[in-house]
């Protein structure tokens, strides 16, 4: 049996408790999607490395990530470890001493790292050599790349460590191809070609991560009596999900056309539930307070349209692919949304939706990962 090291980056945390919530959180609920179907071949057993028990809100036991499934839970080692509370200052946090304390008695029983913290492979690399442990190859993953500024040479973000991080790897994952093509742009550009052409051969595409057999599970032929748009991002990145924008443009549309409503995830508790029934003219309240996985699936059967409205050319959304998979048109620029309230223009853009599950691509993820052993 071959054993996997794998540290997790959560990344959602309530605005409230500052606590993590990890059954809402999507990198982690891929993560989950990937072990359990892995876990499936029972060749594997798995060290997660996840925050401490009081640092999480949504769960009381770690096995409740798990609770829906059908897998050995004793296949799983869960690796409790102070996280800090943003996903900026994990990039940059690293304390040899805890890493020391909790990973080094079991590093000597690891055959992979599978790290979701590409930023800090070089250390881990550097922890492993120090004190003497064996020489175990790492596979790192990251969910975005840091753009170069166009204004300086260097700034406070982390493109740096992102590089840093792929050259100390044995392989590189990449979630987009679009990805690949921004990370290269920022090498070629601080190295002139010189470190893609001797690395050419490190990355992987790992583009899927919703689970086919989770959302059937909870299918429900059920719909609302009216249009229903359901706004399951974040409120609290206005720059990136637009949730405020989003709230101001369906105002102004529900004055002239009010056929349809608007429920909310309200996933981190970023705005009030208060604000949010004074201030959303078209609002439903569905919930009052946090969907469990099951009433949100639930309610992706049930709505008829999910704005996503960041970039996902960039940014890979497991949100967007969910939401296509049961049923609802996928609306990337507000525009689009008077368009289909006003002239009941249903069209969907086409996904190859299957292709984006780990029942699809597990056999392909084991070929990855048993490369490296």
């Amino acid at each position: 049996m071959r054993s996997i090291l794998w540290i997790t980056q959560p990344s959602m945390r309530s605005y409230k408790t500052k606590k993590y919530l990890l059954l809402s959180d999507g990198p982690m609920i891929r993560t989950r999607n990937i072990i359990k179907e892995l876990l499936k071949h029972e060749k594997y057993k798995i060290y997660l490395v996840v925050p401490q028990k009081e640092q999480i809100e949504d769960l009381k036991e770690y096995k409740e990530l798990f609770s829906d499934f059908k897998i050995k839970l004793s296949l799983i080692e869960f690796i409790p470890i102070w996280y800090p509370y943003t996903v900026q200052l994990s990039r940059f946090n690293f304390d040899l001493k805890t890493i020391e304390n909790m990973l080094g008695k079991i590093i000597n029983n690891v055959d992979l790292i599978i790290n979701e913290i590409s930023e800090l492979t070089l250390n881990y690399k550097v922890w492993l050599k120090v004190y003497n442990h064996k020489n175990v190859p790492i596979i790192s993953y990251t969910g975005h790349f840091s753009r170069l500024s166009e204004n300086k040479e260097y700034n406070i973000d982390f493109y740096l460590r992102q590089i840093d991080g792929y050259l100390a790897s044995d392989k590189f994952v990449i979630n987009k191809k679009s990805n690949l093509n921004t990370f290269k742009k920022t090498i070629n550009h601080l190295y002139k070609n010189k470190l893609i052409n001797t690395c050419k051969n490190k990355f992987y595409l790992w583009d899927y991560g919703i689970s086919t057999e989770e959302l059937d599970g909870y299918k429900t032929k059920e719909k609302f009596g009216k249009l229903t748009i359901f706004f399951i991002s974040r409120l609290s990145d206005n720059l990136r999900t637009k949730g405020k924008l989003f709230i101001d443009y369906i105002n102004d549309l529900y004055q002239k056309n009010n056929t349809f409503q608007v429920i909310f995830a309200n996933v981190n508790d970023a705005m009030d539930w208060d604000y949010l029934k004074r201030n959303v003219k078209p609002i439903y309240i569905y919930k009052q307070g946090r969907l469990t996985r099951k009433e949100y699936i639930e309610l992706l059967y049930k709505s008829d349209i999910v704005p996503i409205l960041y970039n996902t050319d960039e940014i890979f959304s497991l949100g967007e692919y969910e939401a296509y998979y049961t049923g609802n048109i996928i609306i990337h620029k507000l525009d689009e949304l008077e368009k289909i309230i006003n002239y009941r223009d249903f069209k969907r853009k086409n996904y190859e939706i299957n292709e984006k599950s780990v029942e699809y691509n597990i056999s392909d993820f084991v070929e990855d990962i048993n490369l490296c052993f």
